[in-house]
């Protein structure tokens, strides 16, 4: 039991390991520092941020307490990073099965918020988008999914452990070779 044991912590030692190697080799796609740029600037004109901003300002001026009163869970923050989510696959005229529906985007400088909740990373719809920022970014955005999804295929295919008489080589160049 001992050697089974000793072979299974190898095996996770080696894929954990060429996990590594592959992500040094080969980073996941990101968005540009043009795209982020154009994200920043579609989400602070977009409806959503000006109204959550508009409620954010407006909070202390008013004191009624009808109707369960003026909503004061609205909270600032500033983020380094956004996750953009999109139900339609980033205005993809045909629906992809596999595609990516979420980006990371990194922000710098950080991005001023307003939001209901400022724990976890916040997120923001592509739908949310004006028809004209939608349109303008569909493309890099829609190329940037198709990039990470093929990123992530390549991550998997090249980590795949063989048996020792079919040896596998990682996309980073390491031999895996592991008896089963």
């Amino acid at each position: 039991m001992a050697s089974v044991r000793l072979t299974n912590e190898i095996r996770s030692d080696i894929h954990r390991n060429a996990m590594e190697a592959f992500k040094v080799a080969k980073p996941t796609p990101k968005p540009t520092t043009w795209l982020s740029d154009r994200i920043r600037d579609g989400i602070i004109g977009s409806e959503a941020y000006k109204v959550l901003k508009e409620l954010y300002e407006s909070r202390s001026r008013y004191t009624f307490t009808s109707f369960g009163g003026m909503p004061n869970n609205i909270n600032q923050t500033n983020d380094a990073s956004i996750n953009l989510t999109s139900k339609t696959n980033f205005g993809a005229s045909s629906f992809v099965e596999n595609n990516n529906k979420t980006i990371q985007v990194e922000m710098v400088p950080q991005i001023k918020l307003f939001r209901g909740s400022s724990w976890g990373t916040p997120e923001f719809s592509f739908e949310d988008f004006s028809p004209q920022v939608r349109a303008d970014l569909a493309g890099p955005l829609q190329q940037l999914s198709k990039d990470i999804i093929d990123h992530t295929k390549l991550c998997i295919a090249s980590l795949t452990i063989k048996p020792a008489d079919k040896p596998a080589t990682t996309a980073c160049g390491m031999l895996l070779a592991i008896t089963l």
